[in-house]
């Protein structure tokens, strides 16, 4: 029996002394799918450039293209929300819904495919309304931070978080803190890790994700990141009863009652699948003698699962957190209500779990496979380093003065 709880980060002190974990690595034949769809978190503020600031978001457009954008916005929220306010309110959201476009959501190469501006910023602002009018903190939150991926040989550099978490953290707690230069009630982002819902499906053993989310909320909330709140499914779903010990084990029971309350089989996204099955493909350790065609029709399989738990789970999210805005790691067009956001610092560039940071001689840093990194070691570009604390590997750094073209490298 499952019932909702709601609980405090746990205090996990504990982990300033982790000793370093061996990496397990294994051969994993991998499919290529592309066919299906043509330093600390108070030192990473410093690293912005100007043009990601919200005083310089008016750099990249007009005066005139501004002023069209807030009385746009100004003119919904008069007739559409009927706000009584509507010239300041509807200018503050204007901001706001520019400055998470600018800096937080994720763009398409393609443009046909976005639909932010035409449609979704509308959705958008009847969200971010009602914070505003009532001059309350405007709140998010985001399903990710799931665990390593169990591929340390060609993706990660080990199963607990990296650079590139402490990266992302940074970069979406900075975004919030920006909020605050034009909106004093500032903004807060919820991240739910959704690890527990797929473990299982990915390979993936429970006690990993345990660690790792444990590892997380040490490392953000050693320096605490104002305006991040990190939650799980353990969180909001707890077992009421003792199992006997031949039953499912309790996050099974978890995992179960997440889909007997929340499932709802008619929804899904072809592009999530996609990505799912291309994830499972190069995630998984495959026996020599399982075929490739068998292995595609697992990962589809499995993907088929994956999305029914993803949607459960989107849906339990929608449950406890139903006045958020709803931002998402996973392909959507940003019509709403959900909306992509790019929290790697490379356009395009993988999520913190399915990758290593590699900080370069000119001061970008871009989230690659760690087979990419490793390839520039073995070259003599760059070379592995430890967290001078947790004595773990953390990043890759470049060590010559050479040009790195990453776009290039990378493709």
């Amino acid at each position: 029996m499952v019932s909702p709880v709601a609980t405090e980060p746990k205090n996990t002190s504990h982990f300033a002394s982790l000793p370093a974990k061996n990496q397990k690595a294994g051969d994993a034949e991998v499919q290529d799918l592309t066919e299906m769809l043509n330093k600390k978190l108070v030192t990473q503020a410093k690293d912005l450039s100007p043009v990601d600031t919200p005083q310089s978001l008016s750099s990249s457009s007009s005066s005139s293209d501004i002023s069209l954008q807030a009385d746009t916005m100004v003119s919904y929220v008069a007739k559409e929300l009927n706000c009584p306010h509507a010239s300041e309110c509807g200018r503050i959201i204007s901001r706001f819904v520019m400055h998470f476009d600018k800096k937080l959501r994720y763009h398409y190469r393609d443009p046909a495919l976005d639909r932010f501006l035409e449609h979704g910023q509308f959705g958008f602002a009847n969200k971010v309304h009602g914070y505003v009018c009532a001059s309350k903190t405007i709140l998010m939150v985001l399903p990710a931070f799931p665990c390593k991926s169990p591929n340390p040989r060609t993706k990660v550099i080990g199963e607990l978080p990296d650079r590139t978490e402490e990266i992302a953290i940074a970069k979406m707690n900075n975004f919030c803190a920006e909020v605050c230069e034009y909106y004093p009630a500032g903004a807060e982002l919820t991240i739910v890790s959704d690890g527990r819902v797929f473990a299982d499906l990915v390979g993936v053993a429970d006690h990993l994700v345990t660690e790792y989310n444990d590892f997380l909320q040490y490392v953000m909330f050693k320096d605490r990141p104002k305006h991040i709140v990190y939650r799980s499914l353990d969180d909001h779903l707890t077992n009421g009863e003792v199992q006997e010990i031949h039953q499912a084990s309790e996050h099974d029971q978890r995992r179960a009652g997440l889909m007997e309350a929340f499932q709802n089989e008619k929804e899904g996204n072809s592009l999530v699948k996609v990505g799912f099955v291309r994830y499972l493909m190069e995630d998984r350790v495959w026996p020599d003698d399982m075929s490739k065609n068998q292995i595609k029709k697992f990962c589809r399989d499995t993907a088929d699962r994956m999305i029914q738990r993803n949607v459960a789970f989107s849906r339990l999210c929608e449950h406890y957190y139903p006045d958020h805005l709803r931002l998402s790691i996973h392909s959507y067009d940003s019509s709403g209500p959900k909306y992509p956001v790019q929290i790697a610092p490379n356009h395009g560039g993988p999520t913190p779990w399915h990758s290593c940071a590699v900080e370069l001689a000119n001061g970008e840093t871009w989230f690659v496979k760690r087979s990419v990194a490793d390839s520039l070691v073995q070259q003599g570009h760059l070379e592995l380093y430890e967290h001078e604390e947790f004595k773990r590997p953390w990043a890759y750094r470049q060590i010559t003065t050479d040009t790195l073209d990453m776009i290039k490298i990378v493709a």
